[in-house]
Formats: structure tokens, C-alpha cells, sequence
């Protein structure tokens, strides 16, 4: 099981999003949002795409963004 290292899931709700939704508004997946919920490690790229459509800076949600992959 991947351990959730980001707070991705309490920013959406706090944003009043879903999964899907936020997913089909920054042009990504719905299964890699949630992944991403569930602890997957973003790319550089769209971990800025999720932090930009919630509004907030990409390392509240991933404090070690350079250290993820950057394509």
C-alpha cells in the first residue's frame, strides 16, 4: 500500500472538489488524481497542475516537489 506523504485529499475537500472533477478541469487522468490521493507520486508537472487548480503552493502538497520526477 503507498503511504500517503501529501495532503492532497483534505485540500480538495476544503476546496469543496472531487477527484474527477479537479482531474477533468487541470487535463489530467481521474485515475492518476486519484492515485495522487492515495499517495502516487506526481511528476513535477502535474504536481504544479494540481496545486494550480486548488489555488495553493505546490509544496503544501509536496513538500520534496524537487525530488519528484521532472518530465
Amino acid at each position: 500500500m503507498m503511504e500517503n506523504t501529501c495532503n492532497l485529499e483534505k485540500h480538495l475537500r476544503q476546496a469543496g472538489k472531487s477527484i474527477r472533477g479537479t482531474a477533468l478541469e487541470i487535463g489530467i487522468e481521474p485515475h492518476l488524481m486519484n492515485a495522487y490521493v492515495h499517495g502516487k507520486r506526481p511528476n513535477q508537472r502535474n504536481a504544479l497542475r494540481v496545486a494550480a487548480g486548488l489555488g495553493i503552493d505546490v509544496r503544501e502538497l509536496w513538500p520534496n516537489f524537487d525530488e519528484l520526477r521532472s518530465y
